[in-house]
């Protein structure tokens, strides 16, 4: 089990609803088959779980509009614009898992 700690979601940016930094520490864990199986959770399972794998389905090369409609299908009446705003956002370089 590893824990990111609910502290790590904040960045203090008036903005940014997450770190970049964890978004990419969370996807080099993801991608790491080692890792497998893997379950990734937040306290609401909307907001942080839908930015990670919002990030993670742009990283596959889905359509952004796919990726969006995807978060709003699971977010329902509570989606939040700085979410899609930072998954449109996120750079895609991701360091290879260390193997």
């Amino acid at each position: 089990m590893v824990h990111t700690g609910l502290n790590s979601w904040k960045t203090g940016n008036s903005w940014r609803p997450v770190s970049e930094e964890l978004i990419k520490e969370s996807l080099q864990f993801l991608l790491n088959v080692e890792n497998y199986p893997v379950m990734f959770m937040c306290s609401s399972g909307i907001h942080e779980t839908g930015c990670l794998i919002g990030c993670l389905r742009k990283l596959q090369n889905w359509n952004f509009n796919s990726i969006i409609m995807e978060y709003r299908g699971f977010a329902g009446t509570k989606t939040r614009f700085a979410i899609e705003q930072f998954i449109e956002l996120f750079d895609l370089y991701v360091r290879p898992p260390d193997l």
